[in-house]
């Protein structure tokens, strides 16, 4: 947990189990034209995707700050959208990082090749590295969908909420029209 939190700020290290994962997936473990075609089709289609998703939680940040703007100071509704609209700003900022494009001066930084290894040359641990980004954009990818699902389907149910319950019964308005 505390390598996938550290992640979103560096980019991710694998585990030799999580690299078997995708290659098994690729079929090979050398590098080739064809694999570094998958690899570089994966991020590409990783970014796609995630970019998707973040103009639908844009969209559900928009709902939610016009429901802030309208709650009519119902306190447990405004609280309620307060802390959908925070998930909704932490799921974008996964997205984001989905998206993040690092450089070889990143990937250098936690991987640098041992000159006493032959296994360390530098496109072996550039490879690794982009393998690497490649398991854990999933890994995020898949988070964020499941949990843009379930966060989508709670502001559904809190703009019902909010259209329909307000903080004045029907007797309260009858009493005070007649006062």
């Amino acid at each position: 947990m505390k390598r996938f939190f550290l992640a979103i700020f560096h980019p991710y290290k694998a585990t030799d189990k999580e690299i078997d994962i995708l290659n098994g997936r690729m079929g090979s473990q050398t590098f080739g034209v064809k694999n570094g075609e998958y690899i570089l089709g994966q991020i590409s289609a990783l970014e796609s995707k995630s970019g998707v998703l973040l103009t639908h939680i844009s969209m559900m940040i928009a709902v939610t700050g016009l429901m802030l703007a309208i709650s009519n100071n119902n306190f447990w509704l405004e609280a309620l959208l307060a802390l959908e609209l925070v998930a909704y700003l932490m799921l974008a900022l996964v997205c984001i990082r989905c998206q993040y494009q690092f450089d070889n001066v990143d990937f250098e930084s936690i991987a640098v090749p041992d000159p006493n290894d032959a296994n360390s040359a530098r496109a072996w641990v550039h490879e690794r590295q982009v393998k690497s980004e490649i398991f854990f954009r999933e890994s995020l990818f898949r988070f964020s969908m499941k949990t843009l699902f379930v966060l989508t389907f709670l502001l559904s149910l809190t703009v019902l909420y909010g259209t329909f319950m307000t903080d004045e019964t029907p007797q309260e308005i009858t009493t005070q029209d007649r006062a």
